[in-house]
């Protein structure tokens, strides 16, 4: 059966058997024939107990649990899933594969019922306690059977997972909550930015530029610059969020409606008749794959444009604020001189009034020293106003350019996804069902695993009591209806 699947599931071969009639790429006809492959496997089941049933010493068999233990035979099918990223854009493998795992997970579903049993009932009995069965014949491959059923109980919970995931398109739901993860980051940074803008206006709004050294009006146009900034930085991510949502959900609507188009002309054309697809769909479907496809790329443009003039803009915010401090330094030590020269001053003045009591020189020049400590303290004062407003347009242009930063990042992010969707257009499409692939057949092996041990366990306790004469008959009756169930999964 391993090497037939292959041929008897390739929906080109079904589809040259019959004539066209079965095999159509893109089917939903799984749907369909999922049920169909549960129906043929318990049929299956159903016809070998009946035959065990009907042998000679085995009359007392009940056929009902019979075809529940079988349900945990380990099989093999369910590799068929490794095909699926083969030829993925015919859709070779996709019927076939989704069909044989809807019917799998089923089977799976009723091993436990033995399953189950076997694990509580060796739970009850303490049978996994170390040395409980040593003195019982058979014990060990009893614990072996038992054994297996609990692993089976402990690796089923991932393989369903994985299996579901392959059936329901879980990888698409994940990809959307990736996209509604972007949206949402759009959406907080748009808001950050908008509070943040609020901020700048209020402290404007408060600002006093006549505290400051001249006046120094250029703070104005530095405010205005840093508000239409935070402005572009919200545009630039409510930009994102209308991408990610709106455009892409349109897109895909339109896609949708395009190809089902598209089909219903290619199948109108089979049967003789002249029909095109509609030029306002065509258009509008151009129109929202242009956007689809370009507008990541011409939006990384816009935003590293602003993003290159706000680095600029910080550079130029950052030199004003070193030689903000550096005058102040100098004006706290010209503060210094003249604090030591009053005081000098000071001494000798009071010095002459006591000797001479006569006016001296030096009460012109101590007023003078005093009215210049007075400006110089004044300039000091008003330069560190100037220095913490500038501190805050820099923290605020930091902002900025780390937004900017941010945006262009996912913008570059988005524009390379769609890059590598226009070089390899199923690139993306095999990756996921290869991902599919591989952690069905990882969470399918372990089950694999756990039946085998609960088999050779199974077989090694009960001896030739489980082992009826027609072995035969029934290998037979299950290899044609597994490739009965292959067959017809790919066919519709």
């Amino acid at each position: 059966m391993a090497i037939a699947v292959p041929f008897l599931g390739r929906r080109t071969f079904v589809e040259y058997i019959t004539k066209g009639v079965c095999g159509k790429p893109h089917s939903r006809g799984w749907l369909f024939t999922g049920p169909a492959a549960i129906i043929l496997h318990f049929g299956s089941n159903a016809i070998n107990a009946y035959l065990i049933h009907q042998t000679s010493g085995f009359e007392q068999i009940n056929v009902g649990k019979l075809i529940l233990l079988w349900c945990t035979r380990p099989r093999l099918t369910w590799m068929i899933v490794v095909l699926i990223p083969w030829q993925a854009k015919e859709a070779m493998y996709f019927s076939v594969a989704v069909s044989t795992l809807v019917a799998e997970v089923t089977l799976q579903i009723a091993s436990s019922y033995y399953m189950g049993y076997a694990a509580n009932y060796a739970r009850v009995q303490k049978f996994f306690s170390l040395g409980h069965l040593n003195q019982t014949p058979h014990g060990n491959d009893a614990l072996l059977m038992y054994a297996g059923a609990l692993l089976w109980l402990v690796v089923i919970f991932f393989a369903l997972i994985a299996c579901t995931s392959a059936i329901l398109g879980l990888d698409q739901r994940i990809a959307s909550l990736r996209v509604k993860g972007i949206a949402r980051t759009a959406k907080r940074h748009s808001k950050r930015c908008i509070t943040e803008l609020a901020k700048v206006n209020q402290h404007r709004a408060q600002l006093d530029v006549h505290d400051l050294p001249g006046g120094n009006n250029s703070i104005i146009d530095d405010f205005t610059s840093l508000e239409t900034t935070l402005r572009r930085c919200t545009e630039i991510w409510d930009g994102l969020r209308t991408y990610v949502i709106d455009d892409t959900k349109e897109y895909e609507i339109v896609e949708k409606k395009y190809n089902s188009s598209q089909k219903e002309v290619e199948r109108a054309r089979q049967r003789g008749h002249s029909e095109v697809i509609s030029p306002t769909l065509v258009s509008k479907f151009l129109s929202c794959r242009d956007t689809w496809i370009n507008k990541p790329n011409q939006m990384c443009s816009e935003v590293e444009r602003s993003y290159n003039q706000a680095k600029s803009n910080q550079s130029e915010a950052e030199t004003i604020v070193f030689d903000l401090i550096s005058t102040l330094h100098s004006i706290r030590e010209n503060i210094q001189k003249l604090e030591r020269d009053v005081r000098i001053t000071w001494k000798i003045y009071k010095a002459e009034m006591a000797n001479t009591n006569r006016p001296s020189v030096y009460e012109a020049r101590y007023t003078n020293l005093l009215r210049n400590l007075e400006q110089e303290r004044n300039i000091y004062r008003m330069t560190s106003n100037l220095l913490s407003e500038r501190n805050y347009i820099l923290s605020t242009w930091r902002y900025s350019e780390l937004e900017l930063k941010r945006a262009v990042d996912c913008w570059t992010n988005l524009a390379d996804a769609r890059r590598q969707e226009q070089e390899d257009p199923q690139g993306a499409l095999v990756k996921r069902l290869k991902n599919f692939a591989i952690t069905t057949v990882l969470g399918m092996f372990g089950c694999w695993i756990a039946q085998w041990i609960w088999w050779i366990g199974y077989i090694r306790t009960m001896g030739d009591s489980y082992c009826p004469p027609n072995l035969t008959e029934m290998g037979v009756v299950w290899t044609v209806f597994s490739a009965l169930g292959a067959f017809f999964g790919a066919s519709f």
